[in-house]
């Protein structure tokens, strides 16, 4: 189903919550609502399915306007951290629990249960209490039942967080699978920069109830719309300089720049740093923290900028070492200066 939100604003007890979101989605599509924590990313999600009435604008689901719409009415499901599952039912009750609803029969109901257990890999669980099944049973449970509402449109409000790190990959790759199986159109909202990046078609950035970017994972990523989108990627240094002449001179670097001239400010991520024997710049050592499948080493350049770079495995540095590197800027991200930053 195609989405569209346009211009939605939303105020709870007189706070602005969202202002002006306007996003749109192809069928099919999985989009990421990434951002800090109250940026508005759970609201969002809640006004696309009806739990808060927006202040003003508008949302259509394939051309249907849902703005007015209550809840049950908008073949919206959205899927919460808490789970929300029964407690007294079984398994299979709790995920036919929607086709109740719709007056299906109790067989068609079970037949339909158990065959979305097996879906989200939990064959013959059918008959489980709630209380008696782990963590990431009861999420497994809690998304055969959004998928037995058959939703048009699926929202999914930070649904691994509660889980420990090996379950949530797991469920990524799940909802992953089960996305590209039954074709949905799904919104996941999620504070996990990772997560979004290798989930997402599309990754929606907000900040402060806005949306600062929207775009690809590589575009959010490589390509920064503002600094504040590039800062809260991490793992960038940025660089205070000025454009003069079709070039920006900083003290580490001067680049080719079509940009008028004034002060900007270049984003080096640290992938763009090449260790090679004979480059051209010698970073020095300062910090070693070996994190197990990779090693985060600190380096300083000559100016004593600071720089952050991932090493696979036990790299073999100490602090004082000094290393040689190539700088591959490729396409330059350059903002114009933000003073006070």
């Amino acid at each position: 189903m195609k989405l569209e939100i346009e211009n939605l604003s939303v105020a709870l007890e007189g706070r602005d919550i969202l202002r002006g979101v306007s996003l749109r989605m192809e069928e099919g599509e999985f989009l990421s609502l990434l951002g800090p924590s109250g940026c508005g990313k759970t609201t969002l999600l809640k006004t696309v399915a009806g739990i808060i009435a927006p202040r003003s604008g508008g949302i259509r689901l394939d051309g249907e306007d849902l703005t007015g719409l209550p809840p049950h009415k908008r073949g919206v499901v959205i899927l919460f951290q808490d789970i929300r599952l029964f407690p007294h039912m079984t398994a299979a009750e709790n995920v036919s629990f929607p086709l109740r609803m719709q007056g299906a029969g109790r067989r068609e109901r079970l037949e339909r249960a158990e065959e979305l257990l097996s879906r989200v890999r939990l064959p013959g669980y059918g008959s489980r209490r709630v209380g008696s099944l782990s963590g990431g049973e009861r999420q497994r449970v809690a998304l055969a039942r959004a998928l037995a509402a058959k939703p048009r449109l699926l929202l999914l409000d930070e649904p691994f967080s509660a889980l420990d790190e090996n379950l949530r990959e797991d469920m990524r790759a799940l909802v992953l699978s089960l996305h590209r199986e039954f074709h949905m159109t799904t919104v996941l909202v999620t504070h996990d920069r990772e997560e979004a990046l290798s989930m997402s078609g599309r990754v929606a950035l907000l900040f402060d109830g806005a949306v600062e970017q929207c775009g690809t994972p590589r575009e959010v990523y490589l390509h920064p719309a503002t600094r504040r989108a590039a800062d809260y990627f991490g793992g960038c240094t940025c660089l205070d300089g000025e454009v003069r002449g079709g070039l920006f001179h900083c003290s580490l670097v001067t680049l080719p720049a079509s940009l008028p001239e004034g002060r900007y400010t270049l984003c080096l991520r640290e992938q763009m740093w090449r260790p090679a024997g004979n480059g051209p710049y010698a970073l020095t050592v300062k910090e070693v923290r070996f994190r197990g499948p990779e090693t985060m080493v600190a380096l300083a350049a000559e100016d004593g900028t600071l720089f952050h770079k991932r090493f696979p495995g036990p790299a073999p540095f100490q602090a004082g070492d000094v290393l040689r590197f190539h700088l591959d800027v490729g396409d330059p991200v350059l903002f114009p200066r933000e003073e006070g930053l």
